[in-house]
């Protein structure tokens, strides 16, 4: 509705326009025609542009205007040195970026209500006294080259004055104490602002001087308030109040905070009796409040942390109406001790109260405390008492009670009258050895935590009715864990959530009703290095998701531990294998169906030890075996169809890589062993199996440690490789491809077989696209297979076959650091002594050695037959991967 109105408005200007007297200009095109033409101007009331870049003002059509009443004009630039004229008949004039360093001398305009000129090029308005009589908007703020302020003596109306980030501005004229409507005074961030003598609170509601870095007097004031007040001076250079701050009747908020020059309060500061919040944070010289603080009966809200009060006055009991005091500090002062006045009874009305780091000690409290019937949030966090006193167990309507880092403190109060408490924070009270037993009755607890509680040992019940966090680590004394009473509401999906007990060194075993946690989503007992089992109902955990028992003694988990179907992260890590203590994991029986990461890394594992149906881990997407005595893997690995990495490094007994799951493409084992890396080529060739020379398809690169093993014979670096193959290098049936191992960041790569008598007719070249882990960087190193069936095109030999190619060259595109190559054989012995019988070279059996002697140009390759297996089945499984050096 309001753009068809406006569309109707400027149709009726363009009417206007035709008989050449248009009240409106809003089109750039139509206002240069008034400057230059003198086109309308007695008729014009109105100019509004927006986005202009250049303007030029004309004084003689400028003059014309005599019933311009608005003019607005956002950003611009012009040529022009200064500006001639303005007409005095304007009642509203915004220009934003007004960039001329004055107003014109002849500009007084009376009618005017609104000047906004934020952003100019002013370093004064004008230099004589101008009648404004009906001005009540002046908006100058962000001229940065302000310097002084214009004589208000003229202005009796104003009630917005804007200067706020004027950075340029010393002085604010003293005639400003005339200006008795004034209603909004900002003066923000005005960095140099040094004198500003008067103001006049008769209507004022806001007075900002906050950032005012140099003002060190605070303006004194005139006339008597008639309406709420509130005055920001933080961060100011302010020194002190002055006297006249009792005519403030009327104030409602005082903002002192990180006014660091202020040393202190005037005493007759008791008389704002309007005063609802006081604020003097950070005010790092202030070293006591008033006597008369007291006198703030209306007061709600006292923040004096980060000073250095440390003896607030005994009047401050009587601020009935208090809800909010503060006096917490960032660390305690050596040799400065805070005491807090006996309350009488007092401050009935306060709900926080904040002595952080006060440097309180036995006695600093006062021992009628539990009179503060209203307290809901007591923080005592990082003092130096021992003791609390006795009477803080009265306070019924507590919620929250802080005590971390009270490394003193020797005992806790009895909660018995807290029925209400929801919060005990006891982090790092390194002294404390017991937690009262009657913190089991506290029925709506919601948080309680005990981290790096070192010397705790008893700690004998705890009721979980609303229980949603409990951290106990580094409570390396505790014994038992507490005993669990209560259950929890799982309709109102409430209860502890994640339950942390790292570092219990002492800790022998969780209790059997620690499984009644059945909103229990994390729960990690790592470094708990005495505790050898869990309990038999840990699978009653039906919503865990995240178990953590690494470098525990658990050898044995029980079998209900697979009925877990939300479990996610389950890790029986250890630092290092046990002589003696060998890990048996219970059989899978379909279950752990939600099970994304397994660590079972130096749990001493050996030959039979792995389930069997490891295979039925549906969701299983990374499995570290690590550092295990594991000969052979289960054959259902390769079941694992989610399966993304696996890690295998320092499983020193292992000889041979189980078949690869179809996701896998990370994998980490010894590579220092031969068998190792041609069992994960044959694995990549079973994978590749049905690429062909004409396909496109994308070949698998899997990712794992830093180093080219040393099995490449062929190793260096740049982006490209060619090798001189051996004679007959190809045995039909046999071969399987070439091997290759890089570090970069390739994208594809090129191979060339290149025929012997090179005719540059019969390459065979084939571009082989990469696919790249995921999560693969530049300091791993790859592997990928180019298998001969995807190279090898038999209509492009012209009849050669392809022991006429004695070259291959591979070209890489992307980033390559060093590459590792050998040719591969599903058996190198039987294709070496095919080549050698084929080129007629000698070869030498001798039994009693177990080894062939191949005789080559005077070179002699010793091929070791004599590996010695305790298990058929790898004996037969390793026919597959026999292997010799083939240059």
């Amino acid at each position: 509705m309001h753009d068809l109105i406006q569309d109707m408005g400027r149709y009726v200007v363009k009417m206007q326009k035709k008989s050449g007297e248009a009240s409106r200009v809003w089109d750039i095109e139509d206002f240069e025609d008034v400057m230059v033409n003198d086109m309308g101007t007695k008729a014009m009331e109105a100019i509004w542009l927006e986005d202009v870049q250049n303007l030029c003002f004309s004084r003689e059509p400028m003059e014309n205007m005599k019933r311009l009443r608005i003019l607005y004009i956002y950003g611009f630039h012009t040529y022009d040195d200064s500006i001639e004229y303005l007409p005095n008949s304007l009642r509203w004039f915004d220009c934003c970026g007004y960039p001329w360093e004055s107003l014109p001398q002849n500009f007084e305009p009376k009618r005017l209500v609104h000047l906004d000129l934020q952003g100019s090029l002013l370093r004064h308005l004008w230099t004589e006294l101008k009648h404004l009589p009906s001005l009540r908007n002046l908006i100058l703020n962000h001229s940065k080259r302000l310097m002084q302020t214009p004589d208000f003596t003229g202005m009796p109306n104003l009630e917005y004055l804007d200067l706020g980030c004027c950075s340029n501005l010393e002085e604010v004229h003293h005639s400003l104490g005339c200006c008795r409507k004034l209603i909004m005074l900002d003066l923000r961030d005005c960095k140099i602002l040094k004198r500003f003598p008067y103001v006049n609170v008769e209507s004022l509601g806001s007075l900002n001087l906050r950032f005012c870095y140099s003002l060190e007097k605070f303006p004194e004031i005139l006339g008597t308030m008639k309406s709420e007040l509130e005055i920001k001076v933080e961060r100011s250079g302010i020194r002190e109040l002055p006297s006249s701050i009792q005519y403030l009747t009327h104030i409602t908020k005082l903002n002192l905070s990180d006014t660091k020059n202020l040393v202190a309060l005037p005493s007759n500061i008791g008389k704002l009796k309007d005063l609802v919040k006081l604020d003097v944070s950070w005010c790092s010289k202030l070293e006591s409040l008033p006597e008369e603080i007291g006198d703030l009966e209306n007061l709600v809200k006292l923040d004096a942390r980060r000073t250095r009060i440390s003896r607030p006055p005994p009047s401050i009991v009587r601020l009935n109406k208090l809800k909010f005091l503060t006096f917490g500090k960032q660390k305690s002062e050596d040799g400065v001790f805070f005491v807090f006045p006996q309350v009488n009874r007092g401050l009935c009305s306060l709900e926080i109260l904040d002595l952080s780091y006060c440097n309180l000690i036995d006695g600093g409290l006062p021992e009628d405390i539990g009179c503060l019937s209203s307290l809901k949030e007591l923080y005592l966090d990082g003092n130096d008492f021992e003791n609390l006193p006795k009477s803080i167990a009265q306070l019924g309507a507590l919620r929250s009670l802080y005590l971390s880092n009270c490394t003193r403190l020797k005992e806790l109060p009895g909660f018995t009258r807290m029925p209400h408490l929801e919060t005990l924070n006891l982090p790092n009270c390194i002294n404390l050895e017991e937690v009262h037993h009657s913190v089991g009755f506290l029925k709506k607890l919601l948080r309680l935590e005990l981290t790096d509680c070192e010397r705790l040992k008893r700690f004998p019940a705890l009721c979980i009715d609303n229980l949603e966090y409990l951290d106990m680590r580094g409570c390396s004394n505790l014994e038992k864990f507490p005993e669990i009473f209560g259950s929890m509401n799982l309709e109102l999906k409430s209860g502890i959530r994640y339950l942390y007990l790292i570092g219990l060194e002492n800790l022998v075993a969780l209790p059997s009703s620690i499984c009644k946690l059945n909103g229990l989503v994390g729960l990690d007992v790592s470094w708990c290095s005495k505790l050898e089992s869990l309990p038999e109902e840990i699978g009653d955990l039906e919503n865990l998701e995240e178990l953590d028992a690494s470098y525990t003694l658990i050898s044995r988990p029980p079998p209900s531990i697979v009925g877990l179907k939300e479990l996610k992260f389950l890790s029986f890590a250890k630092q290092e294998s046990q002589d003696g203590v060998y890990f048996v994991f219970p059989p899978m029986n379909e279950g752990f169906c939600s099970l994304e990461i397994l660590d079972l890394s130096y749990c001493n594992f050996i030959y039979g030890r792995l389930p069997e149906d490891i295979g039925c881990l549906s969701s299983l997407k990374e499995l570290k075996l690590m550092g295990n005595n594991l000969e052979y893997l289960p054959q259902s690995i390769s079941q694992l169809g989610s399966l993304q990495s696996l890690d295998l490094s320092n499983c020193s007994r292992l000889t041979q890589l189980p078949e690869f799951p179809e996701q896998l493409d990370t994998i980490y084992a010894d590579w220092s062993s031969d068998l190792i890396c041609n069992s994960l080529f044959w694995n990549i060739s079973s994978l590749q199996h049905d690429i062909y020379a004409s396909d496109s398809s994308s070949l698998r690169v899997f990712t794992s440690g830093e180093n080219i093993p040393s099995w490449f014979h062929h190793q260096g670096t740049g982006r490209r490789v060619t090798v001189k193959l051996p004679e007959n290098w190809y045995v039909h049936d046999n071969f399987l491809g070439f091997s290759v191992c890089y570090s970069g960041s390739l994208i594809e790569t090129k191979a060339y077989l290149i025929p012997l008598g090179d005719d540059g007719m019969s390459w065979m070249t084939r571009k082989l696209k990469l696919a790249l882990p995921k999560w693969s960087t530049e300091s791993n190193i790859h592997f990928f297979l180019v298998p001969f069936a995807g190279l090898w095109d038999t209509s492009k030999a012209n009849g050669k076959t392809p022991n006429d190619y004695g070259l291959i060259k591979l070209c890489f595109s992307g980033e390559m650091k060093k590459f590792g190559f050998r040719l591969l054989y599903k058996d190198e012995l039987e294709a070496l002594l095919q080549m050698r019988e084929i080129n007629d070279e000698p070869t030498e059996h001798d039994s009693s050695e177990h080894h062939y002697s191949v005789k080559k140009k005077g070179h002699i390759s010793n091929i070791h037959r004599s590996s010695v297996f305790e298990n058929p089945q790898q004996q037969v499984c390793s026919r597959k991967y026999r292997y010799i050096p083939i240059y």
